[in-house]
């Protein structure tokens, strides 16, 4: 049997404490592709999302100055 399943794809900017936790919430409902994006490497590699196997991309980069 084939399912369709609609996933949306969200891309959460800044990876501290606030931008981790929605990042976690968001890819563990299996509903949302999760891009994390901090322009701070150590917030990318944090165990909250480097660890989170749900999470389908990190990035390192600034949002206001995108290269």
């Amino acid at each position: 049997t084939l399912f369709w399943r609609n996933v949306m794809n969200v891309s959460v900017l800044g990876a501290g404490l606030v931008g981790s936790a929605i990042v976690k919430d968001l890819a563990r409902t299996g509903e949302f592709e999760v891009t994390a994006i901090d322009v701070n490497p150590a917030a990318l590699s944090d165990e909250s999302v480097a660890g989170n196997t749900d999470l389908e991309r990190l990035l390192h980069g600034d949002a206001h100055f995108p290269e």
